[in-house]
């Protein structure tokens, strides 16, 4: 569809309502794995971006931006999920 790209993307991801020291406990020790060179170089070897300057509140807008996007997409071509 002209005006859309499709690309995958990795995130981490946990319930809802998940504390918010656990939230923090998580985000830091990924970015700290993240930020690792050998890390990165592996991950990077995959084809993947690591995105070293993220927060959960980050994530979660561009969560909600993917899913504005492919909302528009699923109505403009008709797609029913049943």
């Amino acid at each position: 569809m002209p005006g859309h790209e499709m690309a995958s993307w990795t995130v981490l991801a946990g319930p809802a309502g998940m504390p918010p020291e656990i939230v923090e406990a998580i985000d830091r020790t990924a970015s700290q794995a993240i930020a690792d060179p050998a890390v990165r170089s592996r991950l990077e070897a995959t084809g993947t971006v690591p995105e070293l300057d993220s927060s959960p509140a980050m994530t979660r807008a561009f969560l909600d931006r993917q899913f504005e996007l492919y909302r528009d997409v699923v109505q403009r071509i008709g797609l029913r999920l049943e």
